[in-house]
């Protein structure tokens, strides 16, 4: 039975643009500078737009051009791959109705707190059980 399961695993390769679209859910991929085969993801479902960063660069260089220009109503950004101080400007510049930080270097996590506390916009730190409404 678990050498079933283990097989059972599909493995999806794509590239950059629309990966997702069933007409109600709608997943877009979109390159960005972590790795050669790194995306972030724009959701949009019943008018609700997300956008979920993945990893991305250290200093998150490509992170406000990978937004563009569109309002949000939840963004899940990584907080791992950024230096404290630089990335809270960066942050505070995400056009969102509401943010939560994932994939917490724990280095970081004292001044990722400290900017949920003071984001222009609800923010959140990721931890299970989390449920968020948008």
């Amino acid at each position: 039975q678990s050498f079933e399961r283990r097989n059972s695993f599909k493995n999806h390769l794509y590239e950059e643009g629309v990966i997702f679209d069933d007409g109600v859910v709608k997943v877009t991929a979109i390159q960005n500078e972590h790795t050669d085969r790194s995306f972030s993801f724009y959701v949009e479902a019943e008018g609700k737009k997300l956008f979920f960063s993945g990893d991305l660069s250290y200093g998150f260089g490509e992170y406000l051009d990978l937004l563009g220009d569109k309002q949000y109503d939840l963004v899940v950004c990584e907080g791992a791959h950024h230096t404290p101080g630089t990335v809270n400007d960066l942050l505070a510049k995400t056009n969102t109705r509401q943010m939560i930080i994932n994939h917490i270097n724990l280095e970081r996590e004292p001044a990722l707190v400290k900017f949920c506390a003071t984001a222009p916009f609800p923010c959140q730190m990721a931890e299970d059980g989390l449920t968020v409404e948008i």
